[in-house]
């Protein structure tokens, strides 16, 4: 008789690290889980008094992903505090370690990818928040 052994997975508190983004007060908390190679994540990034925003901000994944995953294993949230919240992408165009936020504008014809941007999709403010929550499979087993 086959007896199934479970499977655990633990999920650890994670600080995320957020490219092209001076934290100045902000909070970032992250957790992923891990279940072998596969990772699931979420990070949050709440801005505070202090911060600065370059154009493409980013964040590095927990581990690094055995290849470049699809857009469409991540999600991301931007909450515009009192005005509304914003569905963005994040895209892996050629790293297996991170990430970059991305929107979606309309030109003539049709919608197209533009980077984040401390404007971009709106003017960020000191009680605005990004979350990004993903999964993706890692280069190395544990």
């Amino acid at each position: 008789m086959l007896v199934a052994k479970p499977i655990l997975s633990k999920t650890t508190i994670w600080n995320p690290t957020w490219t092209n983004i001076t934290m100045g007060s902000s909070v970032s908390w992250g957790q992923y889980t891990r279940l072998g190679r596969w990772i699931e994540f979420t990070a949050l990034l709440n801005l505070a008094a202090g911060f600065s925003m370059a154009s493409q901000p980013g964040l590095t994944l927990p581990f690094e992903a055995a290849f470049v995953p699809s857009a469409a294993s991540f999600e991301a949230t931007a909450v515009d505090q009192g005005t509304m919240v914003y569905e963005l992408g994040f895209t892996n165009p050629s790293t297996t370690s991170a990430g970059r936020l991305v929107c979606w504008t309309a030109n003539a014809t049709n919608a197209v990818e533009a980077a984040v941007s401390n404007t971009v999709p709106f003017s960020w403010g000191n009680t605005d928040a990004v979350q990004v929550i993903g999964h993706y499979l890692a280069k190395d087993a544990v």
